[in-house]
């Protein structure tokens, strides 16, 4: 579905499969799974995630990682997101061949609490300008 200009306050916004264009988002929940999304010309004044589906399953992983240690769950994630030094921009390193796949089996119920997944962006005040400066 297309959203624009559209002000969305305290409430819980599905993002996969959502298009925002010029919308305000005050105070709200954000429920995503990983599928496709479109903002652009937004302005975001206070929102939380709640995270589903494998990407809330992956999240999960991470965040354990990082309680045991971060310092290496951080560098070991930079070193999977981020391009070795002298490769061209955009270009990650093939993957390594799988394993064989485990069999496919329905998912365990997710028992991680979102709750304490939370980011929050809000706007910089604007400086006053002394007169005579720019």
């Amino acid at each position: 579905m297309r959203y624009e200009d559209e002000h969305f306050r305290d409430q819980r916004v599905q993002l996969d499969g959502n298009e925002f264009e010029g919308c305000r988002f005050t105070n709200v929940l954000f429920d995503y799974a990983g599928g496709p999304v479109y903002l652009s010309g937004c302005r975001f004044e206070g929102f939380s995630w709640h995270f589903a589906g494998d990407l809330g399953r992956g999240l999960q992983m991470l965040a354990q990682l990082y309680a045991a240690s971060p310092a290496a769950a951080l560098t070991q994630l930079s070193k999977a997101l981020f391009p070795k030094p002298g490769m061209a921009p955009g270009t990650f390193p093939r993957p390594a061949e799988p394993a064989e796949a485990a069999p496919e089996q329905d998912p365990a119920p997710d028992p991680f609490d979102y709750s304490r997944l939370h980011a929050s962006i809000r706007r910089a005040p604007k400086l006053a300008r002394a007169a005579g400066h720019c």
